[in-house]
């Protein structure tokens, strides 16, 4: 009888258990993808490639077992997160050349179980591993690990672990729901305070000309011709009246014209001649527009380094206000933006400012926007559907 080269369980001990080659693999624990074909050897089918995961201590070490299902040569992967120094010893065999993956290949026996240790020489973590015996060499993939920003409190996305598309979308409505909410008029006093000057030095930035001024009230920020700009527009659903008008999230210091300019129309990208352009800065060399897009719709496109700032507001927005719809909610806009706030949250991924803007607003308001702790939320959700319920 032909062995097609499956793994079985309960063939690895310390590490985790051995999963079937084929089978659905965990997402965030196992990566390792395997492949093979039988070998050929008589007597009772063994397996010829697995897959294990553990996590090692820095400077400790873990271990994992494996049964070899053929005689002749034998192959070990590990792979751990970047920036972790790992060895791996399996056999007679270790490998050690300062990185966080290591194979090490040796003559196996067929039906004798082989130890696995895995040893960190420097830094600590998940790992992945792979053993074959087949005449395939097994894959294996270094885990992905989540390091969150030192303001995000512990656990605080725990509901998320292994969820995307819908559940997600759920879970993450159900960890931002719930600011305190401010009127109006503190909400801006905390804009130009605090919220779009974190590092407290009065001078903020506009979100769309790149301008700068002395501004820390809406006093000041009227003399410096800066208002309060809603990247989800008012008449879409961002009533000041209520919650969404008033999210700092979503509120940005704006130059009154180019805010003026923007009016409501989506986000996009100009692709002929603009109707309007931001004046130049000292500087920079960057721009915002308005025009039209490929479809020959209006559109106003943002300066590039603020495409993922934008994007990840109303991303948020959308969370946040999808399933708790103020009056006046609309998706007219988001459906016109929608692909192009995918591409630019990704094209322009979160920087120091953004984050620390995002931890100014969690003390402020009490909820953070978890596409700027996490950007890979947002190809996890995938679609960003018009037609939900819960």
């Amino acid at each position: 009888m032909r062995d097609e080269g499956r793994g079985t369980r309960d063939e690895v001990a310390g590490a985790g258990a051995i999963r079937r080659c084929g089978a659905a693999l965990g997402l965030a624990v196992l990566l390792a993808a395997c492949s093979g074909s039988g070998d050929g050897n008589q007597g009772p089918a063994l397996p010829n490639l697995g897959t294990f995961s553990g996590v090692v201590a820095n400077g400790g070490t873990a271990t994992a077992t494996f049964t070899a299902g053929r005689d002749g040569e034998a192959n070990v992967g590990i792979c751990g997160p970047e920036g972790v120094d790992l060895d791996v010893t399996v056999g007679p065999v270790t490998r050690s050349s300062s990185s966080n993956c290591e194979r090490a290949v040796f003559q196996a026996t067929r039906g004798r179980t082989y130890t696995v240790t895995v040893r960190s020489v420097t830094g600590a973590g998940p790992f992945n591993g792979c053993w074959s015996t087949t005449f395939v060499t097994c894959t294996v993939v270094a885990p992905v690990v989540v390091v969150d920003d030192p303001g995000v409190p512990t656990g605080y996305y725990a509901s998320t672990n292994g969820l995307s598309g819908t559940p997600l979308l759920q879970a993450l409505n159900d960890i931002i729901d719930g600011q305190r909410f401010f009127g109006y008029t503190t909400a801006r006093d905390s804009l130009y305070a605090v919220v779009d000057d974190p590092d407290g030095d009065d001078v903020i930035v506009d979100l769309y000309t790149g301008r700068s001024a002395t501004v820390n009230s809406r006093q000041t920020a009227a003399i410096a011709n800066f208002n309060a700009e809603h990247t989800w527009p008012r008449s879409r659903g961002a009533d000041t009246t209520t919650f969404a008008g008033t999210d700092l999230h979503a509120l940005f210091a704006a130059d009154e014209t180019a805010n003026s300019v923007r009016l409501n129309y989506p986000f996009g990208v100009v692709t002929g001649a603009a109707s309007w352009t931001s004046p130049p800065i000292a500087g920079s060399t960057e721009r915002s527009r308005l025009g039209a897009d490929a479809l020959g719709r209006t559109v106003f496109e943002p300066r590039d380094s603020k495409k993922g700032n934008v994007a990840r507001a109303i991303l948020y927005f959308y969370v946040r206000y999808y399933f708790d719809r103020p009056p006046g909610f609309s998706l007219a806009n988001f459906n016109v933006e929608e692909p192009t706030l995918i591409q630019w949250s990704q094209q322009d991924p979160p920087d120091d400012d953004e984050r620390a803007r995002n931890n100014v607003v969690y003390r402020v308001q009490g909820t953070r926007n978890p596409f700027v702790d996490r950007p890979q939320f947002v190809q996890a959700v995938g679609d960003f559907p018009n037609a939900l319920t819960r």
